[in-house]
């Protein structure tokens, strides 16, 4: 970001100084013109004369003052104007990114939306899916119920076909008891 910031920063310093230019080119010329201007004055004045052209220290330092003055207000004109122009670039950008905002809360409500109306469906689908089983397993309950009574009555009927059995088996055991001591004295008068 310092890189990119930099670059932005020298890039606003050559736009500024391509504005600038001219007005510095205006002050040169005047500061030169009027420099010249002064030279030929003093010619005029010293003809004849080859010593070199003094200027006093006075003149010097107010030339260089002025100078010094001008340099600093221009600065100040163009660091103004850079701040500006990074002022409304940060703006755009901040609309940008609010933009950007805005679309994605649009998007979080529809896709809350959405999964609230999955999890309704989810829900009552799992309440169908509860209530047949419910039904399945009140069904086999009765089944159950059913079949225990069956198995219940079969289960007496079973013991009471017993019973029977025994009854006639020793009814069987009498009967064959008795022919056989009756066929025992038959054989044993046959004999």
């Amino acid at each position: 970001m310092f890189e990119a910031d930099l670059e932005k920063a020298l890039l606003l310093s050559k736009l500024e100084y391509e504005e600038h230019k001219k007005e510095y080119e205006n002050n040169e010329n005047a500061s030169t013109q009027s420099k010249v201007m002064n030279k030929k004055d003093k010619r005029k004045n010293h003809q004849g004369k080859d010593k070199p052209l003094t200027v006093s220290l006075k003149d010097f330092q107010s030339e260089d003052h002025i100078s010094k003055k001008t340099e600093e207000v221009v600065l100040k004109d163009g660091r103004i104007e850079r701040l500006k122009l990074e002022l409304e670039r940060k703006d755009a950008e901040i609309q940008k990114l609010k933009n950007v905002i805005t679309q994605w809360e649009a998007k979080y409500k529809e896709v809350k939306a959405r999964n609230a109306q999955l999890l309704k469906m989810l829900q009552e689908g799992e309440m169908k899916d509860k209530a047949e089983i419910l039904l399945q397993v009140d069904e086999s309950q009765s089944i159950k119920n059913e079949l225990t009574i069956q198995v219940t009555s079969l289960h007496a009927a079973l013991e009471q076909e017993r019973s029977k059995v025994k009854v006639l088996q020793a009814e069987l055991a009498k009967y064959q008891g008795g022919r056989k001591g009756k066929r025992n004295s038959e054989f044993d008068q046959c004999r």
